[in-house]
């Protein structure tokens, strides 16, 4: 199952059964996204007049979405009907779903869990914003533990922690994170990882 179809059902699951452990971070994502896939076509033609690559990175995004949700969410809708109704089931609250995940989790080696690369979702952690350069998150599979190292500045106490997201251009950090940054040296990245 994917990750986007598992947040989703318990998402749905936790909201119709407060209280619970999940309640204070389920609370903590939006309910709206600013990513690419959420964009009227006014908007996007108006992104990629300035660069082609938003368009060519949402509509990527946005086939693989309804790739995985046309993979899943039938065969659950008529299989499980009581626990995944179809009407509440559709691509709009999927795409919701799976844009927090893959907004908000983290890609790991994790040899307890197979395959060995999976993604986590992390409270607290997944709320830290981007600066480049920055501090990075290194995961400890032993350990399961998550740590935020320093980058070249170090951080100062009181100040906010900032991660890197990547050497990412501005195309990229709309489509998968909503923002841009002004003056991102990335921009002339051909390739725009």
């Amino acid at each position: 199952m994917s990750l986007g179809v598992w947040f989703y059902s318990c998402n749905r699951y936790e909201f119709s059964n407060p209280p619970s452990a999940w309640d204070a971070y389920i609370c903590t994502i939006p309910p709206t996204f600013t990513t690419t896939t959420f964009w009227s076509a006014r908007e996007l033609s108006e992104a990629a007049a300035v660069d082609p690559r938003v368009k060519e990175f949402t509509t990527l995004r946005k086939n693989e979405y309804a790739t995985r949700y046309n993979d899943y969410i039938p065969y659950l809708t008529k299989r499980y009907p009581k626990l995944f109704p179809a009407s509440f089931f559709n691509f709009q609250n999927y795409l919701w779903a799976a844009t927090a995940c893959y907004s908000r989790n983290w890609v790991v080696n994790d040899k307890s869990v197979p395959p060995s690369q999976t993604h986590i979702m992390v409270p607290v952690l997944d709320l830290v914003n981007h600066q480049e350069p920055s501090n990075y998150v290194s995961y400890d599979a032993d350990r399961r533990v998550f740590s935020i190292i320093a980058g070249p500045n170090g951080i100062k106490e009181g100040s906010e922690v900032m991660l890197s997201y990547g050497e990412k251009c501005n195309a990229r950090l709309l489509t998968d994170y909503g923002f841009a940054v002004a003056e991102n040296p990335n921009n002339p990245l051909p390739e725009c990882s």
